[in-house]
């Protein structure tokens, strides 16, 4: 397995679809266009920063 790399992305938009469950579309710069494109079986792990505590989930890629 790889060792993971992270970049920052802006996000785009964020839209609610179930009562526990969000799309959220990222501007991918051209320069990552092939490090983001999708593959099936594809996970992607989130990170975010705050003051309070450091977080990080494992979700998995859907195509649109």
């Amino acid at each position: 397995m790889a060792t993971p790399q992270f970049h920052s992305l802006r996000i785009r938009d964020v839209r609610p679809e179930i009562a526990d469950a969000v799309t959220v579309s990222f501007d991918v710069p051209e320069t990552l266009r092939d490090a983001f494109r999708f593959t099936q079986g594809q996970f992607v792990t989130l990170k975010t920063h705050s003051t309070v505590r450091k977080r990080g989930a494992c979700i998995p890629f859907a195509s649109a």
